[in-house]
């Protein structure tokens, strides 16, 4: 699901995406009807909905290399005019370790010149949106 929740950016593709997984041998047959409900629900999550609509620039999974060379990957980066959002997925329970790394992206997109940065996590067992408010 983590995986897919990378991939996906409309709720139009995840049937599509489900059938490629199934042909794959990547998602049983029997779980796609699952796979798909649970897609759907994280993306049309009420205060997510506007990231999976296609109206706004994303970028998933992009490298960001800082000054020591070393490499962060946010899930995802959404931008729109004057606010950029850092969503990042997790799984399991919430832990202190996943402040931190958003954190680390927060101030690595500051240092490249992005402005407005809210940033939030997303624990998918739950659905729970965790914004993180940094100081």
């Amino acid at each position: 699901l983590h995986q897919a929740l990378e991939l996906i950016q409309t709720k139009e593709e995840i049937q599509p995406y489900a059938k490629r997984l199934k042909l794959q041998g990547k998602l049983a047959a029997n779980q796609e009807s699952l796979f798909c409900d649970q897609l759907l629900s994280t993306i049309t999550h009420p205060d997510m909905k506007d990231w999976f609509s296609g109206d706004c620039l994303e970028m998933k999974e992009r490298e960001i290399i800082d000054e020591n060379g070393d490499t962060y990957r946010p899930d995802r980066i959404i931008l729109y005019p004057g606010q950029t959002i850092i969503l990042d997925f997790k799984t399991g329970t919430p832990r202190n370790k996943d402040e931190q790394q958003i954190k680390k992206y927060n101030d690595l997109l500051n240092e490249l010149g992005y402005s407005n940065i809210k940033n939030y996590l997303f624990y998918i067992e739950n659905g729970d949106l965790v914004k993180v408010n940094i100081q």
